[in-house]
């Protein structure tokens, strides 16, 4: 075994480590480029009683309870606060990864957290230095797939909720659950319950109106956005080209993107073990997240590391090895990490949101095909099965050799 498969664990924590470090010096050295500060709006309103939302769809644009998360933000900005946000926030991702990695692992049998992590770590910093939440979003996201998956509907919802409480990105993916798993929509809906109806108990009823309306007009101008603005989606590919998709085209794609997704999750969850399943089910929803969600940014787009981890590994342990799909694996990487400044420097005078998409979009027949083939493997590993006769019946006759 090579050395950097024997310290696979160490080394791919030594690296978050770092990645911890680096975020907390910059935060110290005045880190100009935090979006904690528009948190810190949502924590101000409920200390004080104020709006937390400008009726731009910009700055504070999450649900009104959580504002309630960072109300330490705002009760005592200062590096200690921003330094331990960080803290969660990137160890939550890294955990993430881990996980992701150990089900990889058990696929192919072979270490891969280091690969994970390196990946990660660069695709993780422009979120981890501004201290996004989309990173514990993707924790909980990956925890409520694998629990939903082993049918433990209490922290499958548990775990979507907290998603959807830390960003209501989340919401698509949630809902592809609640599609798979029927039985997991009592609690979901209790939950949701939870983070509409909880501030009227703690807060004065017409303030939490006010906020409501204001977090509805957020969705509406989100919503807007799809035809208007560029953003990191694949319909913001054709906004920035300047050939806008009109919106029953729009609604017509999404629409048919959905059903594929929630088929295909269908099948992985139907005939797959539980760490196949959950790896393709995170695949497809997170596919249909960053290239369809009205908000997607490039910062995003390290949710889709372990999707593409996956497909990697089980190139790289092929008999024979897929060398030339494993390089095409780090080009979409290298592709993805870079798309803001190499889409500039390939689309001069664009803006440079359309990369990122635009290598997640031809990333999904690899994605697809890695379905298929697993559900094949399925197929033909449930036909090989001896199937015992029932007691008492006559075996069946076996065939002489001639």
């Amino acid at each position: 075994m090579p050395w950097w498969q024997r310290y696979d664990q160490l080394i791919g924590w030594t690296l978050w480590g770092l990645l911890i470090v680096v975020a907390a010096g910059l935060e110290l050295a005045g880190n100009q480029k935090s979006v904690t500060r528009a948190y810190a709006v949502g924590g101000h309103g409920w200390l004080h009683g104020e709006d937390m939302y400008n009726g731009a769809g910009s700055g504070f644009i999450y649900l009104p309870i959580s504002g309630l998360l960072f109300v330490p933000m705002a009760a005592a900005p200062g590096p200690a606060v921003e330094i331990a946000w960080r803290v969660f926030t990137i160890g939550s991702f890294a955990l993430a990864l881990w996980f992701s990695g150990r089900l990889i692992e058990r696929r192919v049998g072979s270490p891969c957290f280091l690969a994970m992590s390196g990946m990660g770590v660069i695709l993780a910093f422009p979120a981890a230095r501004n201290g996004q939440a989309t990173l514990p979003m993707l924790a909980l996201l990956v925890t409520a797939i694998a629990a939903a998956v082993a049918r433990r509907h209490g922290l499958a919802a548990a775990a979507a909720t907290a998603a959807i409480l830390m960003k209501p990105l989340a919401l698509p993916v949630v809902a592809v659950l609640a599609l798979l798993r029927p039985r997991l929509i009592p609690p979901l809906a209790a939950g949701c319950l939870l983070l509409v109806g909880l501030p009227f108990l703690i807060a004065d009823a017409g303030w939490v109106h006010r906020q409501n309306a204001g977090f509805l007009e957020v969705l509406r101008i989100s919503q807007q956005m799809q035809g208007q603005e560029a953003w990191a989606t694949l319909f913001g590919i054709f906004n920035v080209s300047g050939h806008p998709v009109p919106a029953p085209v729009r609604l017509a794609v999404q629409l048919a993107a959905t059903l594929a997704v929630v088929l295909g999750c269908r099948e992985a969850l139907r005939r797959l073990d539980h760490g196949s399943a959950t790896l393709h089910i995170y695949t497809l929803t997170i596919t249909l997240l960053l290239l369809f969600s009205p908000r997607t940014e490039n910062n995003t787009y390290a949710c889709i590391v372990p999707a593409l981890v996956m497909v990697m590994a089980a190139a790289a342990t092929a008999v024979p090895p897929r060398r030339l799909a494993v390089a095409g694996g780090w080009l979409a990487a290298i592709a993805i990490i870079g798309s803001y400044e190499l889409g500039r420097r390939l689309a001069p005078g664009v803006r440079g949101v359309w990369l990122a998409p635009l290598t997640t979009a031809l990333l999904v027949p690899w994605f697809v095909a890695s379905l298929l083939g697993d559900l094949g493997s399925a197929g033909e590993a449930t036909a090989d099965v001896v199937r015992l006769p029932a007691p008492g019946a006559a075996p069946e006759p076996v065939a002489r050799a001639a």
